[in-house]
């Protein structure tokens, strides 16, 4: 399951647990939309 979290005033990221119990992030996204279709993304991979 991948989820989104704000960062800062106008930076998200996205987190998501790999098949081992890591968790790994991906930041950089401008709005929560793009870090929302992001992880949807990864969802359906």
């Amino acid at each position: 399951m991948a989820w989104t979290e704000q960062i800062g005033t106008q930076s998200w990221r996205v987190r998501y647990r790999t098949g081992d119990g890591h968790t790994v992030s991906i930041s950089g996204f401008t709005t929560q939309r793009s870090a929302d279709n992001y992880a949807a993304d990864i969802e359906c991979d």
